[in-house]
């Protein structure tokens, strides 16, 4: 899942603006590419609880319980490739979208 610095400025761990986010994505060692004016970069490649968060706000903004939180299955992801990480969690954003569709989708 791509990002851009706006999807995460005000996160919990995350600067407040733009141009600080940017910053302290490069200082983390995050790639960013740039896509006309904006900067993207890859959901999986940020740090597990910035990582959390994202995942969260999209799930409450869908509407869904967050569910339980499984801490061994959580460890399990974050030391995964980024690559690994990337397909989970575009799997998870299929999962929501459904759930969020409803029962009506066959």
């Amino acid at each position: 899942m791509q990002l851009t610095v706006a999807d995460i400025v005000g996160l919990s761990g995350v600067p407040t603006t733009a141009s600080g986010c940017q910053r302290w994505l490069k200082n983390s060692g995050i790639w960013l590419s740039k896509t006309k004016n904006r900067f993207t970069f890859a959901l999986s490649d940020l740090p597990p609880e910035v990582r959390r968060a994202v995942i969260e706000r999209n799930i409450t903004a869908a509407g869904l319980p967050l569910g339980t939180h499984d801490e061994a299955a959580h460890q399990d992801h974050a030391q995964a490739t980024p690559k690994i990480r990337d397909v989970a969690e575009r799997k998870a954003a299929i999962a929501r979208d459904l759930m969020t569709l409803g029962a009506g989708v066959t």
